[in-house]
């Protein structure tokens, strides 16, 4: 694998594959911190694997985001599964104490009430829900989340890491606390997004839409959309496969890499069903959801 590599969506690791080096983390954590930010307060970083209980903590971690989240993995028992991953970065906002809340104040810098992240950001009385209250949140607070997160993800891939990013746990922020919280030192946090990274994905999502862009599609353009109308590659998807009645509708396909990691392949259908990928696991299908009325879907909380 090269750094010119296309990062790719692990849906899970191999037995032997092996968590970034400590080295390699505080780098990433540098590239992170380094990122431009317009004020500083509420953003943290959290890497579980460096506390006591860290392994305890990562198996919680991955059975909330493959039991309450949409987000499909290879679960156990296949010994492909995601829970061979042991590193994972969740970039989240967290409540200040008095003293940094005074500071900030000198600061102008916007503050979130501790009381908000009882609920949720987006929930309850202090709900962060006008256009003005949403558009601050990504001006302050998204716009360095997700930028920090790439460019911690990005040097962990340049190292040769296999590298997923799962933005879905800012949807189910209670769920996150109630699995995780007597861990949190600060109370109850809002998960953004979380970075995640093994030296060996067992499988990864793929379309083919990025594989096929050149130069050619975006030399001397100003103005331009992402052109996968016409260039998504459906040779891979489930509707091909053992899956297909599982996953009729699932708009992606899984791969794995080649002996050196040097080009992609298909799974097998034996492969697939090892795999035992699920995207909708029976606690999520069992738990209270909110439908989003406008775009669609529905999510737990």
């Amino acid at each position: 694998m090269t750094e010119t590599t296309l990062m790719r969506f692990p849906v899970g690791y191999t037995e032997d594959s092996v968590n970034p080096s400590e080295e390699h983390i505080d780098q990433a954590l540098l590239e992170a911190f380094q990122t431009p930010s317009p004020q500083y307060i509420h953003n943290r970083i959290w890497l579980p694997h460096r506390e006591p209980r860290g392994k305890e903590i990562i198996e919680k971690i991955w059975k909330f985001y493959s039991e309450y989240t949409t987000t499909a993995f290879a679960t156990l028992p296949s010994k492909n599964s995601i829970f061979n991953c042991g590193h994972v970065a969740i970039f989240m906002l967290a409540p200040e104490n008095d003293k940094t809340i005074e500071e900030a104040k000198k600061m102008r810098y916007d503050i979130l009430p501790k009381e908000i992240f009882k609920d949720g950001i987006f929930r309850g009385d202090l709900a962060l829900d006008t256009h003005t209250e949403i558009a601050k949140f990504g001006r302050y607070y998204a716009n360095w989340h997700y930028t920090a997160a790439d460019r911690y993800s990005r040097h962990l891939h340049k190292q040769g890491y296999d590298v997923g990013h799962l933005s879905c746990g800012i949807l189910s922020p209670n769920n996150f606390n109630d699995i995780l919280g007597e861990y949190l030192p600060e109370g109850p946090v809002h998960p953004i997004i979380t970075v995640f990274a093994g030296s060996r994905a067992s499988a990864m999502r793929h379309t083919g839409m990025r594989d096929t862009y050149t130069l050619k599609d975006v030399a001397g353009k100003c103005y331009m959309n992402t052109p996968w109308q016409t260039t998504q590659d459906k040779s891979n998807y489930f509707g091909k496969t053992v899956l297909k009645d599982k996953y009729p509708h699932v708009a992606h396909g899984l791969v794995k890499w080649n002996s050196d990691k040097s080009d992609i392949t298909p799974l097998t259908d034996e492969e697939l069903v090892e795999l035992n990928y699920v995207k909708y696991a029976q606690q999520w299908k069992d738990s209270p959801k909110e439908t989003s009325p406008i775009t669609g879907g529905q999510f737990t909380y």
